[in-house]
């Protein structure tokens, strides 16, 4: 079954860069990097309904109600070039609700919310209890709750 988070095409999940969701003049949504592709002789063919869009892809819309719903953590290539299935933990990044481009470095304990830098004057100025995190911090919690979980199996 499709799922609304992966491109149609590619059927690689959605994400805030090269796989954002771009929302076709017909309706349907193709991760940027695909509608790029399907971009030939000046006009961007739907591979659904095979409507013909005389627009360049920058200048297509993002499809925010997909975008917005994605999952907090998102995975991302490694750096490294090596195999993602080595480490998933390593791989996971944390984006603002608010701010959907910016990674997640603060975290509110009177929220109990994790936001970017843009967002701290508004929990600083109301004198909230605000932490700085780390992603490694992520990463260890991350391990660890998988570990909890292989022991749980066992148990």
């Amino acid at each position: 079954m499709e799922s609304i988070f992966e491109c149609g095409i590619c059927f690689k999940p959605y994400n805030h860069n090269d796989k954002k969701p771009i929302s076709l003049p017909c309706g349907h949504s193709f991760c940027f990097d695909c509608v790029r592709q399907m971009y030939k002789h000046q006009m961007i063919k739907c591979p659904y309904d095979k409507i013909s869009h005389h627009q360049t892809p920058e200048n297509l819309p993002v499809n925010y109600q997909v975008l917005t719903a994605l999952p907090m953590v998102v995975s991302t290539a490694p750096v490294d070039g090596g195999s993602p299935d080595i480490s998933p933990a390593s791989s996971l990044i944390r984006f603002c609700e608010i701010h959907p481009t910016k990674k997640v470095k603060f975290y509110c304990k009177n929220d109990k919310q994790m936001f970017c830098s843009k967002c701290i004057l508004k929990h600083t100025e109301m004198k909230h209890d605000v932490i700085p995190i780390s992603p490694k911090i992520e990463e260890m919690k991350k391990l660890i709750e998988e570990m909890v979980l292989e022991v749980e199996k066992h148990d």
